[in-house]
């Protein structure tokens, strides 16, 4: 099996959770003009997409209702879709926004369009 089909098959034994919906985070975003609170964490995690040539190892910064950022060490297209798997928790997402840090690394910023949550093998 390839990798891309490991992937598909991982993708679908996803148990998708439900998101905040628009009309919930513009409210949260009137409330709170730099969007959702952000919580830092220092987590790992392993990043695929049709824009990447191979699967990534990340480092996961920070975490918010709406969306996660990651260090990478290779640059991420903006607007490309991309799955991050972090344990037994999957976000499908689209990539906002990626800069070069004063390191050789990337910093990136993925809003989650889909979070779920793997069922055990």
């Amino acid at each position: 099996m390839t990798k891309v089909n490991e992937i598909d098959a991982l993708i679908s034994r996803v148990m998708w959770l439900p998101l905040p919906t628009l009309t919930e985070l513009s409210a949260e975003l009137i409330k709170n003009r730099r969007g959702d609170q952000r919580y830092p964490v220092d987590s790992r995690g392993i990043l695929y997409g049709s824009a990447l040539e191979q699967e990534q190892a990340v480092k996961v910064a920070n975490i918010s209702r709406s969306g996660v950022g990651i260090e990478t060490p290779v640059p991420l297209r903006v607007g490309s879709m991309v799955n991050l798997v972090l344990d037994r928790t999957i976000i499908s997402g689209q990539v906002r926004w990626c800069r070069m840090t004063e390191t050789t690394d990337f910093a990136a910023g993925i809003l989650a369009k889909r979070v779920g949550s793997i069922p055990p093998a």
